[in-house]
């Protein structure tokens, strides 16, 4: 009967050591499962990280790029102001230029004719006076020389809506990174 109850014996210790294995084993293994749920969590936010990273580089180079159209927008409405202000200008000039040609050359005439004894210094006077009223006043009311730029105006009017636009896409931006920047705080 011993060798029986050796037999038993060797079986129960082979069986407790097993057992034990067996334990050691399940905490080796949770303690892996541990480790492994941490990495995911570890990687998830890293994944996240980069996510967040791309779309806030995405949102950098959308920025700039609609910080620059601004930019080139502006310097075309200052071209187009300009080029008016400067048609303006020498219309003006050719105007006054041609103004005073010819009421210097109405005036010498009717000199000469004053001079021959045509006609008397009063009436030259008077006419003087009255083409001088005159001409201011279709000046004024006339608005002479004056050239419709209703393309330029309608063109700068779509210049500007851009440039809202643009602007109201760089806030939207802004927003989001404020979004991002209270993200990224949280790590």
């Amino acid at each position: 009967m011993e060798s029986k109850d050796s037999s038993t014996e060797y079986i129960l210790k082979m069986n407790e050591t097993m057992n034990n294995s067996v334990v050691n084993m399940k905490v080796k293994i949770k303690d892996l499962r541990n480790k492994i749920d941490d990495l995911e969590t570890t990687n998830d936010k890293h994944d996240s990280s980069i996510r967040y990273m791309k779309g806030m580089l995405k949102n950098y180079v959308e920025l700039i790029e609609l910080y620059n159209t601004i930019l080139t927008k502006k310097e075309s409405i200052n071209k187009i102001n300009q080029k008016e202000s400067d048609f303006y200008a020498c219309q003006n000039n050719k105007f006054v230029n041609a103004y005073v040609m010819m009421f210097l050359l109405y005036i010498f005439n009717n000199m000469f004719y004053v001079y021959n004894g045509f006609l008397d210094i009063r009436s030259v006077c008077k006419s003087i006076i009255s083409i001088i009223i005159c001409t201011l006043a279709s000046c004024e009311t006339f608005k002479i020389f004056r050239t419709d730029f209703k393309f330029q105006h309608d063109n700068i009017k779509s210049i500007n809506i851009s440039i809202k636009e643009c602007k109201t896409k760089i806030k939207e931006i802004e927003n989001s990174s404020d979004f991002m920047s209270e993200f990224i705080d949280g790590f």
